[in-house]
């Protein structure tokens, strides 16, 4: 699995609007110089910490450390430009002499189309999902794994009752 932690946090950060000084302040007195390592890449955040911006973004772990999250209207343009390109804004031409009623037709017809293939776009969001349960369960059920966990929420426990 790709590790996608740096680029999803700046996004997260762009989309939200928040300063990485900012955030660094949010997620438990965090240095500004630690969050750009994170979002540069250079620097792994504790898992802690990941936990933390998990929960501020409302985003789960495994999308937030290895899926790959854009901006909304970006996933909108690459859905259009890969189902219909022809409603693409890339082979867009708006001719000058285009009156109100005629864009008003295209943007409506754009819908329609864009409402038919919604079910489609639903079942490959619920068939990647279904997926992504599935790896989940296949690697909590790896033999080690069980020690794994509890060493790491022992980990965990020993940080709380530090800052405590």
């Amino acid at each position: 699995m790709p590790y996608n932690l740096p680029s999803n946090l700046k996004k997260l950060l762009s989309i939200r609007n928040v300063k990485q000084s900012d955030f660094g302040k949010v997620i438990a007195n965090t240095s500004p110089g630690s969050v750009s390592g994170w979002v540069n890449g250079t620097v792994k955040p504790p898992i802690d910490k990941i936990l933390l911006m998990c929960k501020y973004f409302e985003i789960n772990l495994t999308d937030f450390v290895t899926g790959e999250i854009g901006f909304p209207s970006q996933q909108y343009d690459r859905f259009v430009e890969e189902n219909h390109p022809e409603l693409s804004n890339k082979n867009s031409k708006v001719d000058p002499g285009v009156n109100k009623d005629q864009i008003i037709a295209m943007l409506q017809k754009q819908i329609l189309t864009l409402e038919e293939d919604f079910p489609k776009v639903m079942n490959t969001t619920l068939a990647s999902t279904i997926e992504k349960v599935d790896e989940i369960y296949n690697m909590l059920h790896k033999e080690g794994f069980e020690s794994r966990l509890g060493e790491n929420v022992g980990d965990l426990n020993q940080l709380k009752s530090k800052k405590s």
